[in-house]
């Protein structure tokens, strides 16, 4: 396990932050976004669960592999989703079990009040949501090594923007940032560098000082329709790095 723990940025750095296309794409907390933004079906983890017919759901690999390490944080663990005919391999190989859709959303709301970021699949009709921590999850690990431009390397079409009229500077949106993206001096102030558009900050938000909203088109991610077109997008963009 310790082996796999010094390989795991090694893989990252090779493969998943090759290209254009990830292979998860942030998502934003639905009551997080701004009335005034567009919430496209494929961007809203609820809908994607109210959508498909079979639901599996497994423990987080990388909270099960920090454990083993002896390093785990105290979130939920039971919090990975497996859509269509990917459930049944979960299933039928011990690694997860079947759910409906209420309790889909019902682990769903646990996660997000635990400050655990959504990460779909990166195409229209993903087969698996995660939802992760800043502090086991491979990815936001490895995306918070980039401390510059964070927000370039991830494919989320969200940020946050603070109202410093409503502001109390309670630091709640601290706790919750996963990126390191907050700091409080009065009011909270964002660095859109690193900001994922994740809008766990927003959820929290006693005041609802912070909201989210959509990207300029120009820097927004309009994932491939498939499952297979997606992996054959990532295979491409790869190759040509």
């Amino acid at each position: 396990m310790k082996d796999m723990e010094e390989f795991t940025p090694v893989l990252y750095e090779a493969t998943w932050m090759k290209g254009e296309t990830r292979d998860l794409r942030t998502i934003p907390v639905s009551e997080s976004v701004s009335p005034d933004s567009e919430v496209m079906p494929y961007e809203s983890a609820e809908e994607v669960i109210k959508s498909v017919r079979h639901i599996a759901v497994s423990d987080c690999v990388c909270r099960r592999m920090t454990t083993l390490l002896d390093k785990a944080c105290d979130r939920p663990v039971e919090t990975c989703f497996h859509f269509g005919s990917s459930t049944h391999y979960f299933v039928e190989n011990g690694l997860g079990r079947y759910i409906t859709q209420e309790e889909a959303l019902a682990i769903l709301k646990k996660g997000v009040e635990a400050g655990l970021v959504c990460q779909l699949g990166s195409s229209q009709t993903p087969n698996a949501l995660c939802m992760c921590c800043g502090c086991c999850c491979a990815v936001l690990m490895e995306l918070k090594k980039h401390y510059t431009k964070s927000s370039d390397l991830v494919n989320s079409n969200f940020f946050a923007r603070v109202d410093p009229d409503e502001c109390t500077g309670c630091e709640i949106c601290i706790d919750r940032c996963q990126m390191n993206a907050i700091t409080v001096d009065d009011v909270a102030e964002v660095d859109l560098d690193r900001c994922i558009g994740c809008g766990l900050c927003a959820v929290a938000c006693p005041t609802e000082a912070i909201r989210m909203y959509r990207k300029d088109k120009e820097k927004q991610f309009i994932p491939e329709r498939t499952v297979m077109e997606s992996n054959m997008a990532i295979y491409r963009q790869r190759r040509e790095q």
